[in-house]
Protein backbone atom coordinates (compact mmCIF):
# COMPACT_ATOMS: atom_id res chain seq x y z
CA UNK A 1 0.00 0.00 0.00
CA UNK A 2 1.25 3.46 -0.83
CA UNK A 3 1.67 6.31 1.63
CA UNK A 4 -2.12 6.69 1.42
CA UNK A 5 -3.79 10.08 1.54
CA UNK A 6 -2.31 13.47 2.11
CA UNK A 7 0.08 13.58 5.04
CA UNK A 8 1.60 16.65 6.59
CA UNK A 9 4.14 16.35 9.38
CA UNK A 10 4.46 19.78 10.83
CA UNK A 11 7.49 21.64 11.81
CA UNK A 12 7.12 24.17 14.59
CA UNK A 13 9.49 27.68 16.06
CA UNK A 14 12.09 26.84 18.65
CA UNK A 15 12.49 28.14 22.17
CA UNK A 16 14.16 26.74 25.26
CA UNK A 17 11.71 25.23 27.76
CA UNK A 18 14.24 23.68 30.14
CA UNK A 19 17.97 23.18 30.01
CA UNK A 20 17.55 19.99 27.97
CA UNK A 21 14.24 20.50 26.14
CA UNK A 22 13.54 22.33 22.89
CA UNK A 23 10.20 23.54 21.61
CA UNK A 24 9.17 24.37 18.06
CA UNK A 25 6.06 26.42 17.14
CA UNK A 26 4.26 26.68 13.84
CA UNK A 27 2.00 29.62 12.90
CA UNK A 28 -1.65 29.76 11.89
CA UNK A 29 -2.10 27.28 8.98
CA UNK A 30 -4.13 29.86 6.99
CA UNK A 31 -6.04 27.10 5.20
CA UNK A 32 -9.61 25.79 5.62
CA UNK A 33 -8.63 22.17 6.30
CA UNK A 34 -5.48 20.73 7.80
CA UNK A 35 -4.15 17.18 7.29
CA UNK A 36 -1.00 16.63 9.28
CA UNK A 37 1.20 14.58 11.56
CA UNK A 38 4.26 15.36 13.69
CA UNK A 39 7.64 13.63 13.74
CA UNK A 40 11.04 14.22 15.33
CA UNK A 41 14.44 12.49 15.15
CA UNK A 42 17.27 12.59 17.67
CA UNK A 43 14.86 12.88 20.60
CA UNK A 44 14.32 10.59 23.57
CA UNK A 45 10.76 11.84 24.05
CA UNK A 46 8.38 14.06 22.10
CA UNK A 47 5.00 15.61 22.88
CA UNK A 48 2.74 18.11 21.15
CA UNK A 49 -0.18 20.38 21.93
CA UNK A 50 -2.66 22.30 19.80
CA UNK A 51 -4.80 25.35 20.46
CA UNK A 52 -7.69 23.28 19.08
CA UNK A 53 -8.97 21.26 22.09
CA UNK A 54 -10.41 18.58 19.79
CA UNK A 55 -6.93 17.60 18.57
CA UNK A 56 -4.54 15.47 20.61
CA UNK A 57 -1.28 13.67 19.79
CA UNK A 58 -0.17 10.18 20.81
CA UNK A 59 3.41 8.85 20.39
CA UNK A 60 3.31 5.91 17.99
CA UNK A 61 4.31 2.56 19.47
CA UNK A 62 6.99 1.85 16.82
CA UNK A 63 9.68 3.95 15.10
CA UNK A 64 8.38 5.82 12.06
CA UNK A 65 8.61 3.67 8.94
CA UNK A 66 6.36 1.46 6.85
CA UNK A 67 2.82 0.53 7.96
CA UNK A 68 2.45 3.34 10.47
CA UNK A 69 -1.19 4.37 10.97
CA UNK A 70 -1.16 8.10 10.28
CA UNK A 71 -4.33 9.20 12.08
CA UNK A 72 -6.18 7.95 15.13
CA UNK A 73 -9.65 8.07 13.58
CA UNK A 74 -8.80 6.17 10.39
CA UNK A 75 -7.02 2.82 10.07
CA UNK A 76 -7.14 2.90 6.25
CA UNK A 77 -4.11 5.15 5.79
CA UNK A 78 -0.76 3.55 6.52
CA UNK A 79 2.70 4.46 5.30
CA UNK A 80 4.91 2.60 2.86
CA UNK A 81 8.19 3.29 1.04
CA UNK A 82 9.67 5.18 3.98
CA UNK A 83 13.38 4.66 3.27
CA UNK A 84 15.35 7.76 4.26
CA UNK A 85 16.04 9.96 7.27
CA UNK A 86 14.75 12.83 5.14
CA UNK A 87 11.35 11.10 5.56
CA UNK A 88 11.83 10.91 9.35
CA UNK A 89 12.63 7.18 9.14
CA UNK A 90 13.30 5.82 12.63
CA UNK A 91 11.95 8.94 14.33
CA UNK A 92 9.17 9.35 16.88
CA UNK A 93 5.80 9.87 15.22
CA UNK A 94 3.06 11.76 17.06
CA UNK A 95 -0.26 10.46 15.74
CA UNK A 96 -2.97 13.14 15.56
CA UNK A 97 -6.36 12.05 16.87
CA UNK A 98 -8.09 13.27 13.68
CA UNK A 99 -7.24 12.99 9.99
CA UNK A 100 -8.99 16.15 8.77
CA UNK A 101 -9.21 19.22 10.97
CA UNK A 102 -11.06 22.42 10.27
CA UNK A 103 -8.09 24.65 10.94
CA UNK A 104 -10.18 27.62 12.02
CA UNK A 105 -9.58 26.40 15.59
CA UNK A 106 -5.80 26.14 15.19
CA UNK A 107 -3.70 29.22 15.85
CA UNK A 108 -0.68 27.42 17.25
CA UNK A 109 0.75 23.88 17.37
CA UNK A 110 3.72 23.30 19.68
CA UNK A 111 6.08 20.31 19.64
CA UNK A 112 8.39 19.78 22.63
CA UNK A 113 11.30 17.33 22.48
CA UNK A 114 14.02 16.10 24.82
CA UNK A 115 17.25 15.52 22.81
CA UNK A 116 19.04 12.21 23.10
CA UNK A 117 22.51 12.43 24.64
CA UNK A 118 24.92 14.00 22.17
CA UNK A 119 22.27 14.43 19.45
CA UNK A 120 20.37 17.30 17.88
CA UNK A 121 16.62 17.25 17.34
CA UNK A 122 15.44 17.23 13.72
CA UNK A 123 11.87 18.13 12.80
CA UNK A 124 10.54 16.83 9.47
CA UNK A 125 7.46 17.86 7.54
CA UNK A 126 5.66 15.96 4.78
CA UNK A 127 3.70 18.36 2.59
CA UNK A 128 1.37 17.69 -0.31
CA UNK A 129 1.43 20.95 -2.30
CA UNK A 130 -2.29 21.64 -2.47
CA UNK A 131 -4.86 23.59 -0.53
CA UNK A 132 -4.38 21.58 2.70
CA UNK A 133 -0.82 22.85 3.27
CA UNK A 134 -1.82 26.52 3.39
CA UNK A 135 1.30 28.66 3.28
CA UNK A 136 3.61 26.00 4.71
CA UNK A 137 4.86 24.82 1.31
CA UNK A 138 6.39 28.29 0.94
CA UNK A 139 7.09 29.15 4.58
CA UNK A 140 9.09 26.03 5.47
CA UNK A 141 11.80 26.43 2.77
CA UNK A 142 12.01 30.14 3.58
CA UNK A 143 12.82 29.21 7.18
CA UNK A 144 15.64 26.77 6.53
CA UNK A 145 13.83 23.49 5.88
CA UNK A 146 15.58 21.32 3.29
CA UNK A 147 13.35 19.88 0.57
CA UNK A 148 13.92 16.22 -0.29
CA UNK A 149 12.79 13.99 -3.12
CA UNK A 150 9.17 13.50 -4.09
CA UNK A 151 7.72 10.10 -3.23
CA UNK A 152 4.42 8.45 -4.09
CA UNK A 153 1.33 8.61 -1.90
CA UNK A 154 -1.51 6.87 -3.69
CA UNK A 155 -2.47 9.29 -6.49
CA UNK A 156 -0.68 12.12 -4.66
CA UNK A 157 2.96 13.03 -4.27
CA UNK A 158 4.49 14.13 -1.02
CA UNK A 159 7.49 16.37 -0.47
CA UNK A 160 9.40 16.08 2.77
CA UNK A 161 11.08 19.02 4.51
CA UNK A 162 13.51 18.63 7.41
CA UNK A 163 15.44 20.99 9.66
CA UNK A 164 17.98 20.42 12.44
CA UNK A 165 17.14 22.44 15.55
CA UNK A 166 20.32 23.88 17.07
CA UNK A 167 19.40 27.36 18.33
CA UNK A 168 16.33 29.28 19.36
CA UNK A 169 14.37 29.51 16.15
CA UNK A 170 10.91 30.56 15.10
CA UNK A 171 9.06 30.20 11.82
CA UNK A 172 8.00 33.55 10.42
CA UNK A 173 4.26 34.00 10.73
CA UNK A 174 2.16 33.81 7.60
CA UNK A 175 1.16 37.28 6.44
CA UNK A 176 -2.29 38.17 7.77
CA UNK A 177 -4.98 38.49 5.11
CA UNK A 178 -6.66 41.86 4.56
CA UNK A 179 -9.83 42.63 6.53
CA UNK A 180 -13.09 41.21 5.24
CA UNK A 181 -14.46 37.74 4.41
CA UNK A 182 -11.90 34.96 3.98
CA UNK A 183 -13.03 32.48 1.36
CA UNK A 184 -9.88 30.40 0.63
CA UNK A 185 -10.80 27.55 -1.70
CA UNK A 186 -14.54 27.74 -1.05
CA UNK A 187 -15.29 30.39 -3.67
CA UNK A 188 -19.08 30.23 -3.34
CA UNK A 189 -19.74 29.21 0.24
CA UNK A 190 -23.26 29.64 1.57
CA UNK A 191 -24.84 30.91 -1.64
CA UNK A 192 -28.62 31.03 -1.78
CA UNK A 193 -30.63 29.82 -4.73
CA UNK A 194 -34.24 30.82 -5.40
CA UNK A 195 -35.46 27.47 -4.05
CA UNK A 196 -34.55 28.56 -0.52
CA UNK A 197 -31.62 26.14 -0.06
CA UNK A 198 -28.10 27.12 0.92
CA UNK A 199 -25.19 25.42 -0.83
CA UNK A 200 -21.52 25.06 0.01
CA UNK A 201 -18.68 23.72 -2.11
CA UNK A 202 -16.23 21.88 0.15
CA UNK A 203 -12.86 20.75 -1.17
CA UNK A 204 -10.45 18.34 0.40
CA UNK A 205 -7.11 17.33 -1.15
CA UNK A 206 -7.68 15.16 -4.21
CA UNK A 207 -7.71 11.47 -3.37
CA UNK A 208 -8.28 11.76 0.39
CA UNK A 209 -11.86 10.49 0.63
CA UNK A 210 -14.38 8.17 -0.97
CA UNK A 211 -18.12 8.79 -1.44
CA UNK A 212 -19.16 7.35 1.93
CA UNK A 213 -16.68 9.60 3.76
CA UNK A 214 -17.95 12.62 1.81
CA UNK A 215 -21.55 11.71 2.73
CA UNK A 216 -20.69 11.53 6.44
CA UNK A 217 -18.72 14.79 6.30
CA UNK A 218 -21.57 16.61 4.56
CA UNK A 219 -24.14 15.38 7.09
CA UNK A 220 -21.91 16.57 9.94
CA UNK A 221 -21.92 20.14 8.65
CA UNK A 222 -24.40 22.83 9.70
CA UNK A 223 -25.15 26.32 8.42
CA UNK A 224 -27.25 28.80 10.40
CA UNK A 225 -28.88 25.94 12.29
CA UNK A 226 -29.62 23.90 9.17
CA UNK A 227 -28.27 20.39 8.66
CA UNK A 228 -26.34 19.48 5.53
CA UNK A 229 -26.30 16.59 3.09
CA UNK A 230 -24.64 15.79 -0.23
CA UNK A 231 -26.43 17.85 -2.84
CA UNK A 232 -29.45 16.34 -4.57
CA UNK A 233 -30.65 17.96 -7.78
CA UNK A 234 -34.35 18.07 -8.60
CA UNK A 235 -34.64 20.45 -11.54
CA UNK A 236 -32.72 21.87 -14.48
CA UNK A 237 -32.56 25.24 -12.72
CA UNK A 238 -30.96 23.65 -9.67
CA UNK A 239 -28.64 21.63 -11.92
CA UNK A 240 -27.45 24.85 -13.59
CA UNK A 241 -26.99 26.49 -10.20
CA UNK A 242 -24.89 23.55 -8.95
CA UNK A 243 -22.75 23.59 -12.10
CA UNK A 244 -22.11 27.29 -11.51
CA UNK A 245 -21.05 26.68 -7.92
CA UNK A 246 -18.64 23.88 -8.77
CA UNK A 247 -17.18 25.85 -11.67
CA UNK A 248 -16.87 28.98 -9.54
CA UNK A 249 -14.99 26.97 -6.92
CA UNK A 250 -11.96 27.04 -9.18
CA UNK A 251 -11.91 30.80 -8.51
CA UNK A 252 -12.56 31.99 -12.01
CA UNK A 253 -10.62 29.44 -14.05
CA UNK A 254 -13.84 28.05 -15.49
CA UNK A 255 -12.63 24.47 -15.07
CA UNK A 256 -15.28 22.02 -13.90
CA UNK A 257 -14.02 20.11 -10.85
CA UNK A 258 -15.02 16.58 -9.90
CA UNK A 259 -17.12 16.61 -6.73
CA UNK A 260 -19.28 14.09 -4.93
CA UNK A 261 -23.06 14.52 -5.09
CA UNK A 262 -25.89 12.68 -3.33
CA UNK A 263 -26.39 9.92 -5.90
CA UNK A 264 -25.88 6.26 -4.96
CA UNK A 265 -26.68 2.73 -6.15
CA UNK A 266 -26.61 1.20 -2.65
CA UNK A 267 -30.14 -0.22 -2.98
CA UNK A 268 -29.58 -1.84 -6.38
CA UNK A 269 -26.26 -2.18 -8.17
CA UNK A 270 -26.20 0.03 -11.25
CA UNK A 271 -29.46 1.86 -10.47
CA UNK A 272 -28.67 5.26 -9.00
CA UNK A 273 -31.08 7.16 -6.81
CA UNK A 274 -30.93 10.25 -4.65
CA UNK A 275 -29.99 9.70 -1.02
CA UNK A 276 -33.06 11.53 0.29
CA UNK A 277 -35.58 9.74 -1.98
CA UNK A 278 -35.85 12.63 -4.42
CA UNK A 279 -36.53 11.62 -8.05
CA UNK A 280 -34.65 8.47 -9.00
CA UNK A 281 -32.03 8.54 -11.70
CA UNK A 282 -30.51 5.67 -13.69
CA UNK A 283 -27.78 7.79 -15.25
CA UNK A 284 -25.26 10.32 -14.05
CA UNK A 285 -26.34 13.95 -14.29
CA UNK A 286 -25.49 15.91 -17.42
CA UNK A 287 -23.40 19.02 -16.95
CA UNK A 288 -23.27 21.51 -19.83
CA UNK A 289 -24.42 18.80 -22.26
CA UNK A 290 -21.66 16.38 -21.25
CA UNK A 291 -22.28 13.31 -19.15
CA UNK A 292 -19.99 13.23 -16.11
CA UNK A 293 -18.90 9.60 -16.05
CA UNK A 294 -15.80 7.52 -15.62
CA UNK A 295 -14.92 4.19 -17.19
CA UNK A 296 -14.87 2.40 -13.87
CA UNK A 297 -15.15 -1.34 -13.20
CA UNK A 298 -18.64 -2.38 -12.07
CA UNK A 299 -19.23 -1.83 -8.37
CA UNK A 300 -16.15 0.33 -7.76
CA UNK A 301 -17.51 3.88 -8.07
CA UNK A 302 -18.01 4.21 -4.30
CA UNK A 303 -14.31 3.48 -3.70
CA UNK A 304 -13.03 6.12 -6.11
CA UNK A 305 -11.18 8.89 -4.31
CA UNK A 306 -12.03 12.48 -5.11
CA UNK A 307 -11.28 15.66 -3.24
CA UNK A 308 -14.53 17.54 -2.75
CA UNK A 309 -18.27 17.53 -2.37
CA UNK A 310 -21.20 19.90 -2.59
CA UNK A 311 -23.44 20.36 0.45
CA UNK A 312 -27.08 21.41 0.38
CA UNK A 313 -28.49 22.50 3.74
CA UNK A 314 -31.95 21.04 4.07
CA UNK A 315 -34.41 23.12 6.01
CA UNK A 316 -37.68 23.09 4.09
CA UNK A 317 -39.84 26.08 4.95
CA UNK A 318 -43.54 25.26 4.59
CA UNK A 319 -45.72 28.21 5.43
CA UNK A 320 -45.76 28.47 9.22
CA UNK A 321 -43.57 25.45 9.92
CA UNK A 322 -40.17 23.91 9.30
CA UNK A 323 -39.39 20.23 8.77
CA UNK A 324 -36.18 19.01 10.38
CA UNK A 325 -34.85 15.59 9.52
CA UNK A 326 -32.25 13.33 11.10
CA UNK A 327 -31.11 9.90 9.88
CA UNK A 328 -30.00 7.25 12.37
CA UNK A 329 -28.03 4.30 10.97
CA UNK A 330 -28.22 1.04 12.88
CA UNK A 331 -24.84 -0.06 11.52
CA UNK A 332 -21.94 2.42 11.89
CA UNK A 333 -20.97 3.71 8.46
CA UNK A 334 -23.94 1.99 6.86
CA UNK A 335 -26.37 3.48 4.40
CA UNK A 336 -29.24 0.98 4.40
CA UNK A 337 -30.31 0.10 7.95
CA UNK A 338 -31.80 3.53 8.61
CA UNK A 339 -34.38 5.18 10.85
CA UNK A 340 -35.59 8.58 9.61
CA UNK A 341 -36.84 11.06 12.22
CA UNK A 342 -38.79 14.08 10.96
CA UNK A 343 -39.96 16.87 13.26
CA UNK A 344 -42.59 19.42 12.22
CA UNK A 345 -43.85 21.95 14.75
CA UNK A 346 -44.95 19.77 17.69
CA UNK A 347 -45.17 16.57 15.63
CA UNK A 348 -42.61 13.84 15.08
CA UNK A 349 -42.62 11.14 12.43
CA UNK A 350 -40.39 8.05 12.41
CA UNK A 351 -39.87 6.02 9.24
CA UNK A 352 -38.12 2.64 9.27
CA UNK A 353 -36.20 2.81 6.00
CA UNK A 354 -34.97 -0.76 5.56
CA UNK A 355 -33.84 -1.54 2.04
CA UNK A 356 -33.39 -5.29 2.17
CA UNK A 357 -34.15 -7.87 4.84
CA UNK A 358 -30.88 -9.72 4.24
CA UNK A 359 -29.10 -6.83 5.91
CA UNK A 360 -30.49 -8.26 9.15
CA UNK A 361 -29.44 -11.88 8.63
CA UNK A 362 -27.74 -11.98 12.06
CA UNK A 363 -30.60 -10.23 13.89
CA UNK A 364 -32.60 -12.02 16.58
CA UNK A 365 -35.30 -10.68 18.84
CA UNK A 366 -38.94 -9.68 18.90
CA UNK A 367 -39.35 -9.81 15.12
CA UNK A 368 -37.79 -13.25 14.87
CA UNK A 369 -34.47 -14.78 13.92
CA UNK A 370 -33.35 -14.27 10.33
CA UNK A 371 -30.73 -16.96 10.68
CA UNK A 372 -33.53 -19.45 11.53
CA UNK A 373 -36.01 -18.57 8.76
CA UNK A 374 -37.76 -15.98 10.91
CA UNK A 375 -38.71 -18.30 13.78
CA UNK A 376 -40.11 -16.49 16.80
CA UNK A 377 -37.70 -15.97 19.66
CA UNK A 378 -38.90 -15.73 23.27
CA UNK A 379 -37.39 -13.69 26.07
CA UNK A 380 -35.47 -16.72 27.32
CA UNK A 381 -33.80 -17.23 23.93
CA UNK A 382 -35.91 -20.29 23.10
CA UNK A 383 -38.01 -20.51 19.94
CA UNK A 384 -41.82 -20.38 20.35
CA UNK A 385 -44.06 -22.26 17.91
CA UNK A 386 -47.43 -21.07 19.27
CA UNK A 387 -48.17 -17.55 18.02
CA UNK A 388 -50.43 -16.88 21.01
CA UNK A 389 -47.70 -17.89 23.42
CA UNK A 390 -45.26 -15.69 21.51
CA UNK A 391 -47.54 -12.67 21.90
CA UNK A 392 -48.04 -13.30 25.60
CA UNK A 393 -44.32 -13.75 26.15
CA UNK A 394 -43.57 -10.24 24.85
CA UNK A 395 -46.28 -8.46 26.85
CA UNK A 396 -44.99 -6.37 29.72
CA UNK A 397 -47.61 -7.46 32.25
CA UNK A 398 -50.17 -9.53 30.31
CA UNK A 399 -52.65 -9.62 33.21
CA UNK A 400 -52.93 -5.83 33.49
CA UNK A 401 -51.46 -4.15 30.43
CA UNK A 402 -52.90 -6.29 27.67
CA UNK A 403 -51.00 -6.71 24.39
CA UNK A 404 -48.15 -4.27 23.91
CA UNK A 405 -47.63 -4.66 20.15
CA UNK A 406 -50.15 -4.51 17.32
CA UNK A 407 -49.75 -5.04 13.58
CA UNK A 408 -51.28 -2.78 10.94
CA UNK A 409 -51.15 -2.93 7.17
CA UNK A 410 -50.61 0.35 5.31
CA UNK A 411 -50.90 3.77 6.88
CA UNK A 412 -52.27 3.99 10.41
CA UNK A 413 -55.26 6.34 10.75
CA UNK A 414 -56.98 6.94 14.07
CA UNK A 415 -60.60 5.84 14.24
CA UNK A 416 -63.38 8.36 14.86
CA UNK A 417 -64.11 8.64 18.57
CA UNK A 418 -67.83 8.10 19.34
CA UNK A 419 -69.08 9.11 22.76
CA UNK A 420 -71.09 6.45 24.63
CA UNK A 421 -74.88 7.02 24.72
CA UNK A 422 -74.87 7.66 28.46
CA UNK A 423 -72.79 10.80 27.95
CA UNK A 424 -74.89 12.34 25.21
CA UNK A 425 -77.29 14.02 27.59
CA UNK A 426 -74.61 15.53 29.79
CA UNK A 427 -75.12 19.29 30.16
CA UNK A 428 -71.44 19.64 31.04
CA UNK A 429 -70.60 19.09 27.38
CA UNK A 430 -73.05 21.64 26.03
CA UNK A 431 -70.88 24.60 26.99
CA UNK A 432 -67.85 23.35 25.05
CA UNK A 433 -67.93 23.22 21.30
CA UNK A 434 -65.15 22.93 18.78
CA UNK A 435 -64.97 25.88 16.42
CA UNK A 436 -66.24 25.42 12.91
CA UNK A 437 -63.67 23.67 10.71
CA UNK A 438 -62.05 25.99 8.20
CA UNK A 439 -60.27 23.02 6.58
CA UNK A 440 -62.64 20.24 5.55
CA UNK A 441 -61.91 16.93 3.83
CA UNK A 442 -62.24 18.35 0.33
CA UNK A 443 -59.64 21.03 1.03
CA UNK A 444 -57.38 18.50 2.76
CA UNK A 445 -57.59 16.10 -0.19
CA UNK A 446 -56.41 18.83 -2.55
CA UNK A 447 -53.48 19.54 -0.24
CA UNK A 448 -52.59 15.83 -0.18
CA UNK A 449 -53.02 15.18 -3.92
CA UNK A 450 -49.25 14.78 -4.37
CA UNK A 451 -49.43 11.38 -2.64
CA UNK A 452 -49.99 8.34 -4.87
CA UNK A 453 -50.46 5.68 -2.20
CA UNK A 454 -54.17 5.68 -1.17
CA UNK A 455 -53.37 4.78 2.44
CA UNK A 456 -50.79 7.53 2.78
CA UNK A 457 -53.16 10.04 1.20
CA UNK A 458 -55.88 9.02 3.65
CA UNK A 459 -53.50 9.47 6.57
CA UNK A 460 -52.39 12.84 5.21
CA UNK A 461 -56.01 14.03 4.96
CA UNK A 462 -56.64 12.91 8.52
CA UNK A 463 -53.62 14.85 9.81
CA UNK A 464 -54.64 18.02 8.00
CA UNK A 465 -58.28 17.90 9.15
CA UNK A 466 -57.37 16.93 12.71
CA UNK A 467 -54.86 19.76 13.08
CA UNK A 468 -56.60 22.28 10.79
CA UNK A 469 -53.14 22.96 9.38
CA UNK A 470 -52.75 22.75 5.60
CA UNK A 471 -48.97 23.02 5.85
CA UNK A 472 -48.89 19.58 7.48
CA UNK A 473 -49.62 18.04 4.05
CA UNK A 474 -46.15 19.05 2.89
CA UNK A 475 -44.57 16.76 5.47
CA UNK A 476 -45.91 13.67 3.67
Amino acid sequence: MKFFGTALLLGLGLSTVEATDVSFSFPDPATPYLIHGLCAMGASSVSATSSDPSVSYTPYSAPFGDRVQLWGDSDSYKTSWVRYTSQCKGGIYLQPSKKIIESVGIKDIVLTATPEAGKQVTVCAFVNPNMSDGEWGTVLPQNGFSESRIFAASINRLKSYCKVITTTDKVDAVNSPPPGPRVHDVCASGTLNDNGHHYEVVQYPLGTMVWYEAKAAAEAKTHCGKSGHLVTITSKAENDHVVGLITAKTCGTGTLSFSFIGLTDDAEEGTFEWINADPKAKEWLWFNGKEVTSDLPTGTWGRQQLGGFLVRYKESTVRAGIIREADIYLVPGGSKEKLVFKAFKSFIRIDVDWKQSENYKNAVGLLGSYSHQGERLGRDGQFIKDTNAFGLDWQVIPETDGPLFHSYEGAVVNQKCIMPASYEGSTALHGRRLGASSVDEAVAEKACNHLLDPDEKKACVFDVVATQDLSLASTW
